[in-house]
């Protein structure tokens, strides 16, 4: 128990070491307007029914069951994971100054904010999708673009060994 204080404390203390007060103000507020917990919670919930809809076209009581008690059991450990979110204090210190998290800030709170935060991972996932979708309608057309290329290259290749 010591030990695990002990390394809360110092990331606490490295945390508000690299960075400014405000800004770890800020970051926090961000956080709660983003209610990261639940988005967390939310993507884990949408992956795993659509997981279950790929395998069985339909979600089952007894995976039902499961995924609601990895739901309940991942809400616990997300309550007090401070290791957790002080992870995400440094990735949002590390991308943004105090000017832009302010600007982030007001964003969220405005209503195109909040819809952008209502369907955030909605709109992950589906980028996700079409994105594999159409990686695999390419996949030929680019692995034969590929094998031109390296083609292309041999024959650079064995001219220029000719040369030297």
């Amino acid at each position: 128990m010591r030990v695990k204080v002990a390394i809360i404390l110092g990331i606490l203390i490295s945390v508000s070491f690299w960075n400014s007060s405000k800004k770890i103000e800020y970051i926090n507020e961000l956080l709660d307007l983003m209610n990261f917990n639940a988005t967390i919670i939310d993507g884990a919930k949408k992956a795993m029914v659509s997981d279950a809809i790929n395998k069985y076209s339909v979600v089952p009581d007894s995976i039902q069951r499961i995924i609601d008690l990895s739901i309940e059991s991942l809400s616990e450990l997300l309550k007090n994971d401070v290791v957790l979110k002080n992870k995400f204090l440094e990735m949002y210190a590390n991308y943004f100054d105090e000017s832009e998290l302010k600007d982030y800030i007001t964003f969220l709170k405005s209503k195109a904010g909040k819809k952008m935060m209502l369907h955030q991972v909605d709109i992950l996932m589906e980028t996700n999708k079409i994105s594999e979708e159409w990686f695999r309608g390419i996949r030929s057309e680019l692995l034969e673009m590929l094998n031109n290329k390296m083609e292309n290259q041999k024959k650079l290749n064995s001219k220029y060994n000719k040369f030297s």
